[in-house]
């Protein structure tokens, strides 16, 4: 299970304000894709957030150590 988008690291991941060494190269290309998105204006905060829990979501399993280094064992036994 995905941590919920209430939960503040998400938006702290898209705004620049965590920046861990994901190890999953789809991962960070939509990071990049949705912070540069973010940057220009092109979208809003929460519809990132919401497009960024989404991904996480179809991509659980190969995201997964990614996610726990965000939310820092937070939802460890979650995910």
């Amino acid at each position: 299970m995905i941590p919920s988008t209430e939960e503040r690291e998400w938006r702290d991941l898209l705004l620049g304000k965590i920046d861990p060494a994901v190890t999953s190269h789809l991962f960070k290309i939509k990071l990049i894709t949705l912070r540069q998105r973010l940057k220009r204006g092109q979208t809003k905060l929460e519809d990132a957030v919401q497009e960024l829990h989404m991904d996480c979501s179809l991509h659980e399993d190969i995201y997964r150590n990614d996610l726990l280094k965000i939310f820092q064992n937070k939802h460890k036994n979650a995910l």
